[in-house]
């Protein structure tokens, strides 16, 4: 799964990767080095729209919000068949840019964290999808999202089974135009690229808390 990630580049950076011209980030929008669940994250969605989305899908069709905090990860074998995102992944698709992404190893000692990184040091984009939804005591409108992911290749196996879909940059476009591109077979287009190289950094277990969100724990552990 995914259940953390860090996004710290500048939004100059941002904008540059992901080809969104003059496009501004949301006003909300500030480097995290230790982004959980049920916070609100950069999204670009369709068009080069970059917003705020809460992590953790609210299908349009919930009764309850409570649902997103167990949907904060989709499979990409499943997408298209599992209803709480098959109608999201039709016509919602997102893209989640990201420095890193965290994962926990187990041993003998507990749960060791790590910080992944491309070897490259750049910025990537991670597969998502988002979906509306509204209270209906209320009329409060939730936009949300989760965090595709797929089985974990290379070096990354070593430590979980499980890691984010990467989008190649070259698919940014395909991904989130839906309209634009009506024949692309997307479930081909999920197989993740074995071209990836990977950094592992395994850091101190102050990442475990949400609200240690500083460049500290980015810190190797010590060993």
């Amino acid at each position: 799964m995914c259940g953390r990630f860090a996004l710290f580049s500048s939004p100059a950076s941002i904008v540059d990767h992901l080809h969104l011209d003059s496009v501004q980030l949301p006003a909300g929008f500030t480097p995290r080095y230790n982004i959980a669940p049920g916070q609100e994250i950069l999204v670009i969605r369709n068009n080069q729209q970059p917003a705020l989305l809460r992590w953790g899908l609210i299908p349009g069709w919930a009764k309850d919000e409570k649902i997103g905090y167990r949907l904060i990860n989709a499979r990409a074998e499943t997408l298209w068949e599992k209803p709480a995102f098959r109608r999201a992944a039709s016509a919602r698709r997102c893209l989640i840019p990201a420095d890193l992404f965290y994962e926990w190893e187990k041993t003998a000692d507990g749960k060791q964290p790590y910080a992944i990184r491309m070897k490259t040091g750049r910025l990537f984009a991670m597969a998502g999808v988002w979906d509306a939804w509204t209270d209906r005591n209320t009329g409060e409108v939730i936009e949300s999202c989760t965090i595709i992911t797929t089985a974990a290749v290379g070096s990354l196996k070593k430590i979980h089974g499980r890691m984010p879909l990467i989008v190649p940059p070259e698919h940014y476009e395909v991904w989130v135009e839906s309209a634009d591109y009506p024949n692309v077979d997307f479930q081909n287009l999920l197989k993740v690229s074995t071209t990836f190289a990977f950094e592992l950094t395994p850091v101190g277990r102050r990442l475990n808390r949400p609200e240690n969100d500083d460049p500290t724990i980015l810190e190797p552990a010590s060993r």
